[in-house]
């Protein structure tokens, strides 16, 4: 497990990014888009992206950091 630290605006992946590993949000909120549309948020204590990686696939989604914390 690693724990990784962004800041507002920051990327987690991008969409069409290999799946190499699921997260967990601890802190913060999370913005998905897909052609660069919003398409959902998520906040702390949600777990994402676990199931791109048992399908060995590809996010469907860019995930950023939102500026609200």
């Amino acid at each position: 497990m690693q724990r990784i630290k962004l800041k507002a605006g920051d990327y987690l992946y991008s969409e069409g990014d290999t799946a190499d590993r699921a997260f967990l949000l601890l802190e913060g909120e999370i913005a998905f888009f897909q052609n660069r549309e919003r398409v959902m948020d998520v906040q702390r204590g949600r777990f994402f992206g676990d199931l791109q990686i048992f399908k060995k696939g590809r996010y469907p989604s860019t995930a950023r950091k939102c500026s609200i914390t």
